[in-house]
C-alpha cells in the first residue's frame, strides 16, 4: 500500500472501532442494555444503575477519543511509533477505567 492508502486504512479501522464503542456506550448508558456486558447481573452490584452509567460513560468517552485520534492520525500523519503509543495509552486507560467501575460498584 502507498502512504495515503495506509493512512486511509488506519483511519477507517479507527473510526469504525470508535463508532462501535460509542454505540455500545449509548446502549449501556441510555438504553440500559446491561445484557451486552459479559457476566452482568443486577444482584452483583450495589447500585446497578450507577454501574451502567459508569461503564456506558467510559465506553462513550473512549469511543469519541478513538474517533478523534483517527482524525488526527489522518490529518496530521503521525509516525507509526507515536500512533502506537497513543493506542496503547488509550487501551490502558480504558481497561483501568472499566476495572475502576467494576470495583467501585461490585458487592
Amino acid at each position: 500500500m502507498s502512504g495515503l492508502t495506509d493512512y486511509l486504512f488506519i483511519f477507517s479501522i479507527h473510526a469504525f472501532s470508535g463508532m462501535l464503542l460509542v454505540i455500545f456506550g449509548y446502549l449501556i448508558k441510555v438504553k440500559r442494555k446491561g445484557s451486552i456486558i459479559n457476566g452482568y447481573k443486577e444482584s452483583n452490584y450495589k447500585d446497578s444503575d450507577k454501574y451502567l452509567d459508569c461503564i456506558g460513560t467510559t465506553l462513550f468517552l473512549f469511543g469519541f477519543i478513538f474517533i478523534f485520534v483517527a482524525f488526527s492520525v489522518f490529518v496530521v500523519r503521525l509516525p507509526e511509533w507515536v500512533h502506537a503509543g497513543i493506542l496503547v495509552a488509550i487501551f490502558v486507560c480504558l481497561i483501568v477505567s472499566a476495572f475502576h467501575c467494576e470495583r467501585k460498584f461490585r458487592v
